[in-house]
C-alpha cells in the first residue's frame, strides 16, 4: 500500500528491510541499517510517531540510540494527549531535547485512523478521501479488511 500511495513521488523510497527480515525488528536496528546503507550521502533521519507512541519512546529498545540516529518527531492527532517532551530528558542531553522540541512540525489534524479505515471497509462504507485513490484500489482489489461474511 505504501508503494501505491507514493507512486509518482520520486522524493520517496520504499524499503522492505523490516518486511524481509526473518527475525523480530527493532526501530534501532532499522535506523542502523539505514545509516549504513546511506552512509555516503550522510542523510538526516527523522522518526515520525503519533504523540502516544512518542510519549512511550523511553520504553522502547535502546531509546538513547534511537534518539542519536534519528530526530523523533511527534505527530499530534485528535483525542490523543500532546507529546510529553520531558519524558526524553532522562535519555538525551538538554541540548538534544531542545533540538527535538524545535524540530516539531505543526501539521493539520485529520481525524482519520487506520482503525477507522478498516472499520469502514469491513462495513462496506466508502474510504474515498481517507486514503489515496491508489490505496483505495489496492484495498479493494486485495479484499483487505472485509468481514468473513
Amino acid at each position: 500500500m505504501i508503494e501505491a500511495a507514493i507512486t509518482g513521488f520520486e522524493e520517496f523510497l520504499v524499503s522492505r528491510y523490516e518486511i524481509d527480515r526473518a527475525e523480530k525488528s527493532y526501530t534501532v536496528e532499522t535506523l542502523r541499517y539505514f545509516h549504513q546503507t546511506f552512509s555516503l550521502i550522510e542523510p538526516k533521519f527523522y522518526l515520525l510517531a503519533g504523540a502516544d507512541m512518542f510519549n512511550d519512546l523511553p520504553n522502547w529498545y535502546l531509546p538513547e540510540e534511537i534518539c542519536r540516529l534519528a530526530t523523533p518527531l511527534a505527530i499530534m492527532r485528535p483525542e490523543v494527549p500532546l507529546p510529553y517532551f520531558a519524558a526524553l530528558s532522562g535519555i538525551v542531553s538538554a541540548e538534544r531535547l531542545e533540538e527535538i522540541r524545535q524540530a516539531a512540525v505543526m501539521m493539520p489534524q485529520i481525524g482519520i485512523s487506520s482503525t477507522q479505515i478498516r472499520q469502514h471497509t469491513a462495513a462496506g462504507k466508502s474510504i474515498r478521501f481517507m486514503v489515496p485513490r491508489s490505496v483505495e484500489a489496492y484495498i479493494a482489489s486485495h479484499h483487505l479488511y472485509q468481514t468473513a461474511e
